[in-house]
């Protein structure tokens, strides 16, 4: 797992150097390669910071967890949206840089540029995603944890339903 965050963290930095260098270049926008340049910045520090973790366990943060377990599932959904707000903010930013830079650009052409798209393609996925589903469940007017609980039962039902089955066919048998 550490392996892929430092991947990561490579292809961030590659991407972040790549805007940062942009700055002196003429057929791209200035204003949306400093908004990428910040928000990539951004996505660095929090991969960073998992990456650390990875790397030297989450023993401590076990004991933090004890601690906030009664405002964690206000922690998850604070961190979610504010997940979808820097998805939606990256997708568009993301979007105006691909559509501001000229087509015969030779000092913003590289790899990176590439992976900045590839970037706001799969934002643009994981929003659209859970629109899609957070509209399904809606529509169903049923709660998530309610699904999850009906799946997770099911599942169990079944496994006992299976060994209760045997157990009349083995008793069947006998008699």
């Amino acid at each position: 797992m550490w392996l892929s965050s430092l991947i990561g963290i490579i292809l961030l930095y590659f991407a972040y150097a790549y805007l940062k260098n942009l700055k002196n270049c003429n057929c791209v926008n200035s204003i949306y390669t400093t908004r990428l340049k910040n928000l990539e910045a951004v996505i660095l520090v929090i991969n960073s910071i998992f990456f650390l973790f990875s790397i030297f366990g989450s023993l401590h943060l076990l004991g933090a967890l004890e601690k906030i377990k009664n405002h964690i599932f206000k922690l998850i959904m604070l961190g979610g949206i504010s997940m979808l707000l820097f998805y939606s903010y990256f997708v568009y930013t993301g979007y105006e840089f691909w559509h501001t830079m000229q087509e015969k650009c030779n000092c913003a052409d590289g790899w990176q540029k590439y992976y900045i798209y590839l970037q706001t393609i799969v934002f643009f996925l994981i929003l659209l995603f859970t629109v899609v589903f957070t509209g399904f469940v809606s529509v169903k007017k049923v709660p998530v944890g309610l699904i999850a609980n009906a799946v997770l039962n099911n599942v169990l039902s079944k496994g006992h339903a299976s060994k209760r089955s045997s157990r009349r066919k083995s008793n069947k048998s006998k008699a």
